[in-house]
This record gives structure tokens, C-alpha cells and sequence, in this order.
């Protein structure tokens, strides 16, 4: 691709990057000279057209898009075989590269970073248009830090009135909401879950789950909490955690309501970040203080300790009134403060006053020696409990539990003293109902009698209404299916001819529609192969080389269709040794018959090769399969089967390489046996 022009007017100049439906080339506008992004679908798709619908999808989904954080589409075409779109390049860095190299992101540039997505969600909601994919390799930070969002592939239309888009919508497993995982219907709040995730990784380094496939991860984001994002760094606000808990809610009812929402919110987020941040270094600032007021706030505190709650008040109408006083005023108010202190502290000092205090001192030490034996006598008893709890336990194995019903899973428990809980009950294609799905811990572990075996219990398949779709083209009928949760196979589709039902359009469903299905369940569509053809019946060609089949099958209006060869037991180089359908099938006016011809005999041992002519007459007074069977040192063959009236005459040329013996069979009686030399 490098160095072509596309329609005379985009150069290619270097690979960006790849994904899965397209590669991204840096290439030059030569009309209005400038850097562009030029977005081609990869080759393996182009003559696939839901992947070429996806493709111009993006193109109409983000040309209804005008946002600072939404990266620009210039133009769309196709040249050749190419499908392209042309964008604003972006000279930076996406996201999840940034994570890869610098590890976990400060707090202020994380939250900055998901305030712009939101930004640009928020006027792609407002256009009705869902983004489906939010992940840290579809954002792309330039070199000024800006946000730019991409890849709009497979967006979704909130409703149909303002995009008919009916592709079915996938994601990436580590970002996807838990309806997204459940194949339910997305919504905004499906894209304020991805940008949760983004937010939480961007924050710890790290995706909140992971699997050894894309289903346990799918699964994780329906069953399991993420991990505290305390448990990655110490330095989190609660409020920031807050903050990502609330992002990333199972039920999308308890997220942020928008992408409005979500943005204010990270505005107010990151206000009191900074406020907390302001007031925490204006405690550690170095402040230099006039002498004067290092006595008046001395003189504040003597006159509050001496005079108590009460005459606080006047006590700082007192110092406000002498603000106006000279410092030396204020040094004579501090001497004089200083000798009624002294005062009080030689009335302390007299004999009465001591030994009220030694009194004072036995009924505080008793106290606090109280207390401490107390304290000490508690611990030793939660120490002891801990110890012959936790610790002076008997270890078991732990059984296998799952595939069994939770009665039979207790009863296999209990004969090991362990107890059970169901954590989560969950849908599944392919377990029944009321079977265990899966434990915690699993079979084999080694374990104390107090831990409690976590369960996941199958709630059976999820349940589906089965939806109308007689009358519908077959393209519409698999949409309306999918979209339904209900996979579209060769094995559900019969192909009938009808004069009533134009081609490719359903004639029939079973089961009829409102009725509720599981999915994997067994359903049928019948769909019109279009108005019955002229049916004729195919020869027999075997024998006959490629001119001679052809002449023959055009009288019968059929034609030649794949021709493959190979070596043969039976047949001469050039002659056809195999065809399909069989002979005596009736196939449509005008089909292609496929054809095998041989590439000459088997024959490794240089024999003589014979070609005798076998002919027959049926007797008998009713229909006889006639059989010819023929052996050599190639081995035993069937060289002729077939069904015949009494009268017929059959009449057979048979290859064959060495010693041959023909025998022939009429309803598998031996009427005839020949051997040749």
C-alpha cells in the first residue's frame, strides 16, 4: 500500500497502527496539502458486507459528531477494491500505551483524562449515538495533552428514527458493561462502565479483571467486584474511590445517570482534590509573624485559661481594641499577665493543696491500671477464641461440587463438616437449572472446617421470546434474530421453492412467535429458494472424457462445473472417474455437475492393463439392482450399481491391471463370473 493514491488524490505514506477491521496509514491530502489519516478496510473484509456496513457506519456515526474531542472524518470513498475514510491525523500517543510505559497515572491527570472522554460522550449522546467500545487504545492523547476519541466502528443508535444501525454490537471483554456481556440492550450508562474502567486502570496500572479467556472476563464484570483501588496504591481519596465504585455498579440504574452527570461531578472531584491540596501546603508554609502578634496571641491564650469559656468574648474585644496599641504597650500588658500566673502558681504550692493532689494521683493510677488489666484480660480471650477457631481446626480437601444439584452439593460437604453459600446465581447456554456452575475454593484444595465453599448456581439458559419474521427478507430475519440473543445457523435454515414467496424471503417459523425459547434451543426458518425450476434427471458421465461429458450434459441443459483429478483404480488418463450429485438425481434446469478425472491407473507393479466391455440383460419378471463387481491386483471394487427393469440391457467398459475376475450380481445373486488373464 505504500506509495499508492487513492482516487488520484491521497498518497500512502507509512502504517500507524492495525486492528481488527481495518489498518490506519499516515497519508498526504495532495489537493488541500496537508497530513491526513487514512482508515482502510482490511482486505479479508471487503467483499464481506456487514464489515464493510460497519466501516461506513463509523463514517456516518462521527460525521454527526463535531467535538474537540472526537477525532474529525474528512471524507469518505472507495477506490478499486479499497474501502477507506479519511480523518485528522493526531500526533501523539494513545492511552493504553501511555499506562504501558509510565504505570499508574497521578490522581489530577487520571481524572483530567476521563473529564475529556465524558466531554466527548456527552455530544455523542446527545446525538443519540452510543460508542460501545470506550478503551484506553481508542483514545489518543496529543502532544498537548488533548484527548481525542476514535474508533467508532461499532457505535450503536439509541433508537432507529435517528441511525438504522443493526449491527450486533461487540466491545472488548476487559471494557465491556455487564449488559453488554449479557448481550442485553446498551445504553449511555453502558459507556459511563467502560469509562470506570479506563478511569480504574489509568489509577492502579491495571484492568479491574482478568481471565484466561474473554468469557471469564465477561463473566467477572456480571459476578465479581473489583479489586479496592486502595489495594494498588495508599495515596487514594475515598472519594475518589467513591467515585470509580459508583462508575463501575453492576446495575447501570445505580451509575452515573449521563455523561453530563459523570463530567460535573469529576469537575467537583477535582475542586476538592485541589482545595485539599491548597490547604494541606498552606499548613506547611513558612510564616513570618510581627512580634506584636506573637503577643497578642500569647496574651489570648494566658486570659482564656485564666478566665475560662465565658470571657473569651471580652477577653478579644479586649485584644481588638488594643490592636491599636504600640508594641511596647503590649510588652507591659504581657509583664503584668505574667505575675498574676506566678501568683496562681505559688497558691498551688501550698500544703493543703498537695496533698489533695497525691490523693487525686492514687485514684487515677488505680484507674488507668484498671483499665489496662482490662484491656489485657480482652485480648487474651479474642486471642484464645481466634486460636481455637481459626487455627485449632481440622484441615480437609475439598470436594468437587460442581455439576451436582446444591442438595447433592451439601450432602458431599457436609460428610467433610464444611458449609456452603450461594454467592450468585447466574444464566448459562449450557448448564441446567439448579446445577453449580463453579466453587470457591476449588476440588483438591486443602482447607480448615470454618471456611465457607463460595458457590455460582445456574439459573439455566436465559429465555428468549421468539421473535416475528415471516414476511421478512432473510437478511432482515437473521438481524432481528441476533439482535435477539438468537444465533442464525445453516442447521436452522430450509430452503424450499415457492411460487408464492419471492427468494430469500422467510415462507415459515417454528417455533411460532411470543413463544419463549432458551437459547441454543432448536428452532427452524423456511425461506423461499425462489419458483420452482425445470427439474431434470443427470446422466451417467463416469467413462467419458471431458468433451464427450460435456456434449451430453448440455442435451439434458446441464453443464460442467468443478473439475478436480486424481489417480484411479478404474479409469483411464482423461476419463471422468467421479461425479456430483450421482446419476438418476434430479437437480434444476442449468446446474453445474462437478467432475473427478482420473490422472491414469494405479499401477505399481507395471501389469498388464485390460479394458473389458460387460454386457448384460435383466430377466426376471420385476426391478433388479444389477451390480458388476471387478478384482485385480489393485484390489475389490463396485464398478457399476444401479436399479433396472426387467428387458433393460446394461453394457459396461471396465478397467483393470494384472489377474481380473468380473463378477456380476442380480439382487445379490451371482448370475455371471469371468476371470481374465
Amino acid at each position: 500500500m505504500i506509495g499508492e493514491i487513492l482516487n488520484d488524490r491521497y498518497k500512502i505514506q507509512a502504517e500507524i497502527g492495525q486492528g481488527g477491521m481495518a489498518i490506519v496509514y499516515e497519508g498526504q491530502d495532495l489537493l488541500l496539502d496537508r497530513k491526513v489519516a487514512v482508515k482502510i478496510l482490511r482486505p479479508e473484509h471487503m467483499t464481506d458486507e456487514s464489515f464493510v456496513e460497519k466501516f461506513k457506519h463509523e463514517a456516518k456515526a462521527v460525521a454527526r459528531i463535531s467535538h474537540p474531542h472526537v477525532v474529525s472524518i474528512f471524507d469518505i470513498g472507495r477506490d478499486n477494491k479499497y474501502h477507506y475514510l479519511v480523518m485528522e491525523i493526531i500526533e501523539g500517543q494513545n492511552l493504553k500505551d501511555i499506562i504501558s510505559n509510565r504505570g499508574q497515572l497521578s490522581i489530577t491527570e487520571a481524572l483530567d483524562i476521563a473529564h475529556q472522554i465524558c466531554s466527548a460522550l456527552e455530544v455523542a449522546h446527545s446525538k443519540n449515538i452510543i460508542h460501545c467500545d470506550i478503551k484506553p487504545h481508542n483514545v489518543i492523547l496529543d502532544n498537548d495533552k488533548t484527548v481525542k476519541v476514535t474508533d467508532f466502528g461499532i457505535a450503536r443508535a439509541v433508537n432507529a428514527s435517528t441511525l438504522d444501525i443493526t449491527d450486533t454490537v461487540e466491545g472488548s471483554a476487559h471494557y465491556l458493561s455487564p449488559e453488554q456481556a449479557q448481550g442485553e440492550e446498551v445504553d449511555a450508562q453502558s459507556d459511563m462502565y467502560s469509562v470506570g474502567v479506563v478511569l480504574y486502570e489509568m489509577l492502579t496500572g491495571d484492568v479491574p479483571f482478568k481471565g484466561d479467556s474473554p468469557v471469564a472476563v465477561a463473566l467477572k464484570h456480571i459476578q465479581k467486584d473489583p479489586p479496592s483501588l486502595s489495594d494498588y496504591r495508599d495515596d487514594i481519596p475515598r472519594k475518589v474511590e467513591n467515585f470509580v465504585i459508583k462508575a463501575l455498579a453492576k446495575n447501570s440504574s445505580d451509575r452515573f445517570e449521563s455523561a453530563s452527570v459523570m463530567k460535573e461531578k469529576l469537575i467537583e472531584l477535582k475542586k476538592t482534590l485541589s482545595i485539599s491540596d491548597s490547604e494541606s501546603e498552606a499548613k506547611q508554609d513558612t510564616k513570618i509573624m510581627r512580634k506584636s502578634e506573637i503577643l497578642k496571641n500569647h496574651l489570648n491564650n494566658s486570659a482564656d485559661e485564666s478566665e475560662g469559656i465565658d470571657s473569651e468574648k471580652n477577653e478579644n474585644n479586649k485584644i481588638s481594641a488594643e490592636e491599636t496599641k504600640n508594641d511596647e504597650e503590649i510588652l507591659e500588658s504581657l509583664k503584668k499577665n505574667n505575675i498574676d500566673d506566678n501568683t496562681d502558681n505559688n497558691k498551688d504550692d501550698k500544703p493543703g493543696n498537695s496533698n489533695k493532689k497525691n490523693k487525686k494521683g492514687k485514684y487515677r493510677f488505680l484507674i488507668i491500671f484498671g483499665i489496662i488489666f482490662f484491656v489485657i484480660f480482652a485480648s487474651l480471650g479474642i486471642l484464645y477464641n481466634f486460636y481455637m477457631r481459626y487455627t485449632d481446626v481440622p484441615t480437609v480437601e475439598v470436594p468437587e461440587l460442581t455439576g451436582y444439584t446444591l442438595e447433592q452439593a451439601e450432602n458431599r460437604a457436609a460428610q467433610r463438616g464444611l458449609d456452603l453459600n450461594v454467592e450468585s446465581e447466574v444464566s448459562h447456554e449450557e448448564v441446567e437449572e439448579g446445577i453449580i456452575i463453579s466453587q470457591e475454593p476449588q476440588a483438591g484444595s486443602i482447607i480448615r472446617q470454618t471456611r465457607v465453599i463460595q458457590l455460582t448456581l445456574s439459573q439455566g439458559p436465559p429465555v428468549i421470546e421468539m421473535p416475528e419474521v415471516v414476511n421478512l427478507s432473510f437478511r432482515e430475519a437473521q438481524i432481528n434474530l441476533e439482535n435477539s440473543g438468537i444465533s442464525v445457523t445453516e442447521e436452522n435454515i430450509n430452503f424450499v421453492y415457492s411460487d408464492e414467496y419471492a427468494e430469500n424471503y422467510v415462507m415459515d417459523q417454528t417455533p411460532e412467535p411470543g413463544r419463549e425459547i432458551n437459547i441454543g434451543e432448536d428452532y427452524e426458518l423456511t425461506v423461499s429458494a425462489g419458483p420452482h425450476p425445470d427439474m431434470v434427471e443427470i446422466p451417467d458421465i463416469t467413462g467419458l472424457n471431458r468433451i464427450e461429458a460435456s456434449f451430453q450434459l448440455r442435451e439434458y441443459g446441464l453443464q460442467i462445473g468443478n473439475i478436480s483429478t486424481e489417480t484411479s483404480r478404474r479409469y483411464l488418463a482423461g476419463q471422468i472417474m467421479r461425479q456430483q450429485p450421482a446419476p438418476g438425481r434430479e437437480v434444476p434446469h442449468d446446474s453445474e455437475i462437478d467432475i473427478t478425472v482420473s490422472q491414469g491407473l494405479l499401477n505399481a507393479e507395471e501389469a498388464d492393463i485390460h479394458s473389458q466391455r460387460v454386457m448384460i440383460t435383466v430377466t426376471g419378471f420385476e426391478e433388479q439392482e444389477v451390480v458388476i463387481e471387478v478384482e485385480d491386483i489393485n484390489g475389490v471394487d463396485i464398478a457399476y450399481r444401479g436399479q433396472h427393469r426387467p428387458g433393460d440391457n446394461i453394457e459396461k467398459t471396465i478397467n483393470s491391471v494384472g489377474p481380473t475376475t468380473y463378477r456380476v450380481y442380480m439382487n445379490d445373486d451371482l448370475i455371471h463370473e469371468e476371470d481374465i488373464e
